[in-house]
């Protein structure tokens, strides 16, 4: 087409003129030239070769490839004679999968038949042959040169680009001749002609029809296309249409052109995008074409009806039109979009504001200022600011004293239904907060920041007091069967969730017993960090906070998360915030959400990055963060096998580190999160790679500490980390057995739990409804341990000891100044400086055992 170049786009120019084309040139051009029809719509011209009396046409899929109403040119029979017509009813009937060519159809009246060529496709064409081009070129005014026919001859027979065969031919070939016919010597149609290089004359070519059949076809949406090339194309349309910006006149016309060429062969590559559509809509905006550019912005929102962009152009081009009611409806539509990329978020903005334009017209200035104040809550651009101050400044005048208050302190919960009850003077409700629109710079989740609350004193006053375990352990029986259980207190505690009694059961390990008992509904979801117990009540949406150390409820909020609540987690030793994962319904858990809920201020941040690559199962997801909520693993026991990632929290998000598409069981991260403990018996590095497999066992950290624990049948090893040196054995008086796969959505994690601070192990025998707890054997060890949880003060003395296998070497590669190590007693030690900064300090080590490789140990030194 005149306009439709190609891959590597085609320059207007002179058609050539060849005053004295041999005598065969007739011949051919009456054998096919009646057969090739000219195609063109609202932006150019191409050509097409009649394949059928019915009117089944092949050309090039970039000729018709567009949204605009096209026109047909075509010689035809009609009662007894040779006529031209122009038919309008021209569908696409098919693309070729791989190759620039399209099937249309063109519905002409009855007793019309179209021309086909008098003789059959030929198969093969040999190199050097004469070759003719027959279509509409566009001469140097742009003018379209009908039925045209040039000589040349065959370059190649074979020239294979980018992968695909065509004909390369120095035949003439200049916009409008694509999709045109390629004939031989003696007029039989051999292809197609695609495309020229540019600034190089007698270099076309042409798409060979040899052995293509119809039912080759496919229907466009069904194009696999080339999304890599459809990509270059767009960001080649892209720099043409800046260059177009910033040019003028001439030089402005012919960017907009190259711009739309790159454009357009950006849509046979792209074909179920709607990006290209939008661009193309762009261009002809900025042309001031507005009916053409609605084609194509309609066209993208056909594809993807969630596409903001498009619907906020359409909202602007039906305002330009005087068209409010039209615009009022795109730009609605445009807010409801669920797309969250930063590009549609600020389309969203543009609809929002554009919207409140719309009412202030139709004097309608509350829901204009309810607009203003969702747009101002929303991060817009700066240049915005005065205009949406002045609108929520006039939109208020007639307001109530109510109505001013409550959207003067609004920050979040806009919606279009809420601005509904809002102008209709119905207070807005405060129980239940939208997620702001945001354009990626909100606040940032605060990872990793919270102050362990110290809990020395506490644990040593428990233990003073504390029954002292026999070998065979302290036993505790438990009321029913819990659906999950959860360490808390530092690991003091363990809370178990009896919901056939409507409990949360708070356990005292070093005392066994419980505490008390919490009343919750069934479906209660809660987690534990610090200090503190947090409980969601999905009915009632409701938030509670429990102090463990006074075993009283201090606060209870409603929620401001919108949608389903699927678990909360805080790590060990976070005080004052949780993760969330949560969707927008029941029927979007495949498409989860994440954020970080402070719970002293119920103010949830979303992750700005949250791509993890198991979200799309709907339900029992698993997350377990760290101890210090800064990392976290997450798996699914829903599904076979399930998914395993290993990721960090961010400031900026959630990012996935490793994912393995495998049946790991539950798993656990160590003290230092560097290892993974699974119930596989697997211990796993942050990459997913086995580093060390205990057959047959179940394996968990030991809190605290550098150890984890081996369980098997009726025993439990605690070993040291590195070198898995044993520590100590534990003889259960049950067969201990885990499931990966329990009902409930319980996890095996959470049978098997043990504190290096404490000096204390429990064991949940689900068969015989006990808990047993054990010593780990840990001896004076456990002072010098519980100093982690409340950090080193300054100017005093640090140590620990390693226990590591007799004869391992160890030496100390990256410590602060002053650390020493006496490999006699395997003691580490260090005097702390009362100048030392406070903060998580690293000790690393090299450590080889006897026999064995070396390896690094890291020790976390939290000083205070």
């Amino acid at each position: 087409m005149s306009r439709y170049v190609t891959a590597i786009s085609l320059f207007l120019g002179f058609l050539l003129n060849h005053p004295s084309l041999a005598v065969d040139a007739s011949i051919v051009f009456k054998t096919v030239g009646p057969s090739v029809v000219l195609i063109k719509d609202a932006e150019g011209f191409g050509s097409g070769v009649v394949m059928t009396s019915d009117g089944l046409i092949v050309t090039c899929y970039h000729v018709v490839n567009t949204p605009l109403k096209q026109t047909v040119v075509a010689e035809v029979q009609h009662m007894g004679r040779r006529v031209k017509q122009e038919f309008t009813d021209v569908s696409i009937v098919g693309v070729h999968p791989t190759h620039d060519l399209a099937l249309i159809q063109v519905k002409a009246p009855p007793g019309v038949t179209f021309v086909i060529p008098s003789k059959s496709i030929r198969q093969v064409i040999n190199t050097g042959e004469d070759c003719f081009v027959i279509g509409n070129p566009s001469g140097a005014s742009g003018k379209i040169l009908e039925n045209s026919i040039s000589k040349g001859i065959v370059g190649s027979a074979e020239r294979e680009i980018e992968g695909l065969k065509f004909i390369q031919v120095t035949a003439p070939i200049n916009p409008g001749n694509s999709g045109g016919a390629l004939c031989d010597k003696d007029g039989k149609l051999v292809g197609i002609v695609t495309f020229k290089v540019d600034q190089a004359e007698g270099l076309g070519f042409a798409i060979p029809l040899a052995n293509t059949r119809k039912s080759d076809f496919v229907s466009p949406r069904n194009r696999k296309g080339n999304p890599e090339k459809g990509v270059r194309f767009e960001e080649a349309g892209s720099r043409w249409f800046d260059i177009a910006r910033r040019s003028e006149g001439k030089d402005r016309d012919i960017a907009l052109y190259f711009a739309y060429v790159c454009y357009r062969m950006s849509l046979a590559e792209l074909p179920n995008s709607p990006s290209p559509y939008n661009n193309v809509g762009l261009m002809y905006f900025e042309m001031e074409e507005y009916d053409t550019a609605r084609v194509f912005y309609e066209h993208a929102i056909e594809i993807e009806p969630d596409y903001p962009t498009a619907h906020h152009m359409l909202g602007i081009i039906a305002s330009m039109q005087k068209d409010a009611d039209r615009a009022a409806k795109h730009y609605r539509a445009g807010i409801q979009t669920k797309s969250e990329e930063a590009v549609d978020l600020q389309a969203k903005l543009k609809c929002i504001e554009n919207l409140g334009v719309n009412f202030i017209e139709a004097q309608h200035p509350t829901e204009a200022a309810y607009l203003a104040k969702w747009a101002l809550s929303s991060q817009p651009d700066p240049r915005r600011l005065e205009n949406l101050n002045k609108m929520l400044q006039n939109g208020s005048v007639n307001m109530s004293d109510e109505q001013f208050t409550e959207l003067s302190g609004k920050q979040d919960g806009f919606s279009l239904e809420d601005m509904k009850r809002f102008a209709a003077g119905q207070k807005m409700p405060s129980a239940v907060v939208a997620k702001p629109v945001s354009t990626g710079t909100a606040t940032t989740p605060t990872i990793g920041t919270a102050t362990p609350i110290a809990m020395g004193k506490l644990f040593e006053t428990m233990l003073a007091s504390a029954p002292v375990p026999e070998p065979s352990g302290l036993r505790k029986a438990i009321p029913e069967l819990p659906r999950d259980i959860r360490p808390a207190l530092g690991g003091a505690y363990l809370v178990m969730h009896f919901p056939a009694m409507g409990k949360l059961g708070v356990f005292n390990i070093p005392q066994a017993k419980f505490e008390t008992y919490f009343a919750v509904p069934e479906n209660a979801i809660y987690t534990a960090g610090g200090a503190y117990l947090l409980v969601f009540l999905p009915d009632e949406r409701i938030f509670q906070v429990y102090d463990l150390r006074t075993l009283q409820r201090t606060m209870s909020k409603p929620s401001r998360i919108i949608g389903e609540v699927t678990d909360i987690e805080m790590g060990l030793f976070n005080a004052d915030s949780a993760m969330v994962s949560y969707a927008d319904n029941k029927d979007a858990l495949g498409k989860r959400r994440y954020g970080v809920l402070n719970f002293k201020t119920f103010q949830l941040t979303e992750f700005t990055d949250q791509n993890l690559r198991n979200g799309s199962y709907r339900d029992n997801i698993h997350l377990r963060p760290n101890d210090q909520f800064t990392a976290f693993t997450s798996w699914c026991t829903s599904h076979s096998p399930s998914g395993f990632i290993f990721g960090r929290m961010t400031r900026q998000g959630l990012k996935d580190y490793v994912y393995e598409h495998n049946d790991r069981g539950s798993l656990v991260l160590d003290r230092q999160s560097q290892r993974i403990y699974t119930t596989r018996g697997l211990v796993l590095g942050l990459k997913g790679d086995v580093i060390k497999e205990f057959q047959g066992a179940s394996l968990y950290p030991v809190v605290g500490a550098d150890f984890f624990m081996e369980v098997r049948n009726k025993q439990a090893i605690i070993r040291q980390a590195s070198g898995y040196g044993e520590i100590a054995k534990i003889d259960l008086p049950f067969d201990f057995a885990t499931t990966a796969w329990n009902k409930d959505n319980f996890t095996d994690d959470r049978l098997v739990h043990a504190s290096a601070q404490l000096n204390r192990a429990c064991f949940i025998d689900n068969k015989n409804l006990a808990v047993y707890i054990f010593s780990l054997g840990l001896g004076s060890d456990t002072k010098q341990l519980r100093q982690t949880l409340e950090g080193v003060p300054k100017g005093t003395l640090w140590t620990q000891k390693l226990n590591h296998p007799a004869g391992t070497k160890v030496n100390v590669e990256d410590a602060p100044t002053g650390v020493k190590y006496d490999p006699a007693t395997q003691m580490l030690s260090w005097n702390i400086p009362t100048t030392q900064e406070s903060g998580n300090l690293i000790i690393l080590l090299s450590v080889t055992p006897p026999g064995k490789e070396e390896s690094y140990q890291r020790i976390n030194v939290q000083v205070r």
